[in-house]
């Protein structure tokens, strides 16, 4: 399987430096961001911009588009960077609460664009995430992404 190359030989290590405090995490440091061909494009602190290139890993869905699984990862993806760069020190993200998508179109364009802003700071975090072509014609979807933060746990 291709996404099994990539996943980390530790994986339980790289799960606590995701979890544990480290907010300055680079994109390429998430799982699959590198199979999925996501690219951050424009970063604006509160708001982001990321692409992510067709290829054959996340191809298979109707009628030759991204499947529905990967844009709902990727929207994931997206929102928690624009969380974990406005976490105040030794906070965290512990977990997703909520991910709503409603897919409006097939996703398939060369290149999908998720536009990320950050709507609340606070206890619960909200990001809504607009996927969209790489022309910004079509929409294919708009999600709403609510995580959990929390203060980190010191080791």
């Amino acid at each position: 399987m291709i996404l099994a190359s990539v996943l980390p030989k530790d994986p339980i290590q790289y799960l606590r430096k995701i979890i544990r405090g480290h907010n300055t995490m680079e994109l390429n440091e998430y799982p699959f961001v590198t199979a999925l061909g996501i690219t951050l494009s424009e970063n604006q602190g509160t708001n982001a911009i990321f692409e992510m290139a067709r290829n054959e890993t996340n191809v298979g869905g109707v009628r030759n588009s991204i499947n529905g699984g990967i844009l709902a990862t990727y929207v994931e993806i997206a929102a928690h960077f624009i969380i974990r760069q406005n976490l105040r020190e030794r906070s965290e993200i512990k977990h997703t609460q909520d991910l709503n998508i409603a897919y409006l179109n097939s996703a398939v364009s060369k290149i999908t664009r998720a536009e990320a802003s950050l709507v609340r700071m606070g206890r619960t975090s909200t990001v809504v995430v607009e996927l969209w072509d790489g022309d910004r014609t079509t929409l294919f979807c708009h999600a709403r992404v609510s995580c959990a933060v929390g203060n980190s746990k010191t080791e």
